[in-house]
């Protein structure tokens, strides 16, 4: 068998993983020891006890980090463990949308920041005032689901939820404060196909105290419902944030920052979604219906991390989370496999004269020899381009997201005459992790006639 981790990357939450399949989940609050000496295997200890494996093992490999899913299963099915591990290539975050309520301008409805899907408040749901969302200050707004009538918003048409159905993976947060407690709906997610069109559906809580976060029905706890108490001196007429993920079989209810439950329901998520409901049940099915205020509710189409779910209940706005962290360049020269001063910025182990530095800046391999230029306009890899053109000088350059180096774009009518370049840059975003710097440069004599250019790297 290939085993699995427990790892304290993943903060309170535990995992077990057996040939490339996620069997325990589990939530332990106390820390990773840091006085480590000694590593034993194959037994305990025999100070302590007798407690012995009898059989054999192989290939056994210790991470300071948790690894993803995709490196345990290649793990798994026989890839080296210095082969996984690296940094993954950018993604998008995963927000499909995003409602902060804090638009006001039509009293009947909240749009979307992602993609304006409308949300339309029905049987009397609306607006707060001005500083009544959760920060409590300036134009912050909430929607206030405070009426006992099944007020609610209604967001017709939500068939983007079925791209989370597509890859069984979904997270959603919000913030919330109770007025009253009832028989509460925080959101419903419709689907046909699921038992009384739960697709995605959580109690948070119910009057009973409990939360409930059900995927695909709510009857079956071994595939659908996922339950957890409310946590000791929990108090639901204050502000809190939630996030209830799903990844594959495993389902987490977090509060706070922090997970209250995560067990394991087998059943996939929904791929017939339709409407999906804020602040209450669809009445059509049953009455039950938040009392109080819904903030900045948010739907992602992948399960957060738990860096990125702490950052959501600290206030970080939905549309900075879910991107890949920036890796330094040491960890990122090390995931193409080198090692000690090969690491190094002024390192340049493929011997093509262009260092670690140069390569990290610019998306290129450190690894091998790898001199590209960049391809105008769309490309994602390569080394500055910079043209002569009708009296100006064009810099384009891809630019790392977040990473703690500088690029300095620079003009000379000789090599020993730099300048920095002033005009003022265009950026566009190619995706979480890079942007594309764009730079007229007007020129004047002598520099009208002949110039160079490039752009300078430094740390």
């Amino acid at each position: 068998y290939q085993g699995g981790r427990v790892t304290e990357e993943l903060g309170d939450l535990k995992e077990i993983w057996i040939d490339g399949v996620l069997i325990g989940c589990g939530v332990s609050t106390a820390n990773l020891p840091q006085d480590f000496t000694k590593l034993v295997i194959g037994a305990m200890d025999p100070t302590y006890g007798f407690s012995q494996l009898r059989g054999l093992v192989d290939d056994f490999a210790i991470y300071r980090t948790a690894l993803s899913k995709a490196d345990i299963m290649a793990l798994a099915a026989g890839t080296a463990p210095d082969q996984v591990g690296a940094p993954p290539p950018p993604v998008p975050a995963g927000l499909l949308a995003w409602w902060n309520f804090d638009n006001a301008g039509n009293p009947a409805a909240s749009p979307d920041l992602v993609h304006g899907y409308n949300g339309v408040f029905m049987d009397g749901a609306h607006f707060t005032p001005a500083a009544g969302g959760r920060t409590s200050s300036g134009t912050d707004r909430a929607a206030d689901f405070t009426l006992p009538a099944s007020d609610r918003m209604e967001v017709p048409g939500a068939t983007w939820l079925n791209e989370a159905g597509a890859t069984d993976e979904l997270t959603v947060s919000f913030w919330q404060k109770m007025t009253q407690y009832t028989t509460a709906t925080s959101f419903h997610a419709v689907s046909p196909s699921s038992e009384i069109t739960r697709g995605a559906h959580a109690h948070c809580p119910w009057n009973d105290g409990s939360f409930y976060w059900d995927t695909g029905g709510y009857s079956n706890p071994a595939t659908v419902r996922v339950v957890a108490p409310s946590p000791p001196g929990f108090d639901a007429f204050i502000w809190h944030h939630f996030a209830f993920v799903k990844h594959g079989d495993f389902k987490e209810i977090w509060m706070d920052g922090s997970p209250i439950s995560c067990d394991r329901n087998t059943a996939n998520l929904a791929q017939d979604f339709t409407k999906l409901i804020v602040g209450a049940h669809d009445p059509a099915i049953g009455p039950w219906q938040l009392m109080g205020y819904i903030d900045d509710f948010a739907v992602f189409k992948t399960a957060l991390p738990s860096s990125d779910i702490e950052a959501l209940a600290s206030g970080t706005p939905p549309d900075q989370v879910g991107a890949p962290a920036v890796p330094d360049l040491a960890t990122w020269a090390a995931g193409y496999g080198l090692t000690g001063g090969n690491t190094a910025a002024g390192a340049n182990p493929s011997l093509d004269g262009l260092n670690n530095l140069l390569k990290y800046a610019f998306n290129l391999n450190p690894a091998q020899p790898d001199l590209r230029i960049l391809t105008t306009n769309t490309g994602t890899a390569g080394l500055p381009l910079i043209t002569f053109t009708g009296g100006s000088l064009r810099y384009e350059f891809i630019r790392r997201k977040g990473a703690a180096i500088t690029y300095t774009a620079q003009k000379a009518n000789a090599p020993a005459a730099w300048q920095s370049a002033t005009a003022t840059p265009v950026v566009t975003s190619i995706d979480a992790a890079w942007e594309r710097v764009v730079i007229l440069e007007p020129l004047t004599a002598p520099l009208n006639s002949r110039a160079f250019g490039r752009v300078l790297v430094s740390q």
